[in-house]
């Protein structure tokens, strides 16, 4: 192995969490940014905006499909809610 081998988990962890936080921030100052009746729409949307953009990114210069790609983020993120929300409830765990 070279030594530019060995750097390519380190590139791949930080685009990671590079895409991590910026992908984050979209929700995120929706989430600030919205009058409390809006938040949870204004969010929904933030969100699956952020996800295609990332589907959109991650599927440039390759052979997958973009579509694909952003049908199975966004599934994936709307499950991911109501998992999240579940837990929440079973837990009894209820904000604002």
């Amino acid at each position: 192995l070279s030594q530019k081998d060995l750097l390519i988990p380190f590139h791949a962890a930080a685009m990671s969490f590079t895409a991590f936080i910026i992908g984050s921030l979209i929700p995120l100052l929706a989430i600030m940014l919205s009058a409390p009746s809006w938040r949870f729409i204004n969010t929904a949307i933030a969100m699956v905006i952020a996800l295609s953009l990332n589907a959109i990114i991650s599927t440039y210069e390759t052979t997958n499909s973009t579509k694909r790609t952003i049908v199975r983020n966004v599934v994936i993120g709307i499950l991911t809610i109501f998992v999240t929300y579940g837990i929440g409830a079973l837990l009894h765990v209820m904000l604002g």
